[in-house]
């Protein structure tokens, strides 16, 4: 997908949503289907 971005705040924004989404949401495959966010409080 690609953005427009009418102020460096928008992008800012929409970079901290996406990181959340990425590190809480999205399982990734290469650590058995969970999520970063889960895998760190395995770790600890």
């Amino acid at each position: 997908d690609q953005n427009i971005f009418e102020t460096i705040k928008e992008a800012q924004e929409q970079a901290t949503n996406w990181l959340w989404t990425y590190n809480n949401d999205r399982p990734n495959m290469a650590i058995g289907g969970i999520t970063p966010a889960m895998k760190l409080k395995l770790a600890a």
